[in-house]
């Protein structure tokens, strides 16, 4: 009877296990290595579209403050407040057309479908980035239409149908003591305000946001 050579088998049983343990963690290893790439590319392409949204969003304060100042002046005027006449056009055309807050939503959109935001390992950063897309740009867009919808209603139909020109090329400003215009101004100033107020603290919230992904981006 042929002897069995114990030690010979256990050593390539013990090589065949360890060669399998072997292939299972590099191939783990190469599928974290992958995730963490795809969740660096997600990330840097991300934080360039939050740096453009920043950048956007300081400009549309610059331009509230401009429009803010307008409708003070213009509301003032309609109670008889004294005002710069040869400036009047310019303050009427400053609040016709109001810009509106456009964010860069094609990254995160993308991630969104393909499910890319799964590679994003701490649930804290995904929480944020997502809370920041799905509640504070959303509520943006909301209180955006809201003006938008005051300025196309009322605002701009009232101007084009009674304001007037004299041979001077100067605006009449006898349309200033009619009470349907004050109340129209006086609405639109007090949404232009909440808006004012809704951006600084969505710019607040996109700062946070920006460091957080400025943190986890290599």
């Amino acid at each position: 009877m042929k002897k069995i050579n114990w030690g010979d088998h256990l050593t390539n049983l013990l090589v065949v296990i360890l060669g399998i343990t072997i292939a299972f963690y590099l191939e783990g290893w190469k599928d974290e290595n992958k995730q963490s790439k795809l969740e660096q590319q997600y990330l840097t392409s991300l934080l360039t579209d939050l740096d453009n949204d920043k950048f956007y969003l300081d400009t549309l304060l610059t331009i509230n403050e401009n429009i803010t100042k307008s409708l003070h002046i213009l509301t003032g005027a309609t109670i008889g407040k004294t005002y710069n006449k040869d400036s009047l056009a310019s303050l009427v055309y400053s609040i016709g057309f109001i810009p509106s807050f456009q964010p860069q939503v094609v990254t995160y959109e993308s991630a969104k479908s393909t499910g890319s935001l799964g590679t994003i390992e701490k649930l804290e950063v995904r929480k944020a980035i997502i809370e920041l897309y799905e509640q504070w740009y959303r509520a943006a867009r909301e209180m955006d239409q809201s003006m938008t919808d005051h300025t196309q209603n009322f605002t701009q139909p009232y101007f084009m149908k009674n304001l007037r020109f004299d041979t001077n090329g100067q605006l009449n400003a006898d349309f200033l003591t009619d009470n349907e215009l004050r109340n129209i101004l006086y609405a639109q100033k007090n949404i232009n305000q909440l808006r004012s107020d809704f951006y600084k603290t969505l710019k607040d919230e996109l700062d946070n946001v920006i460091q957080i992904v400025s943190e986890e981006v290599e």
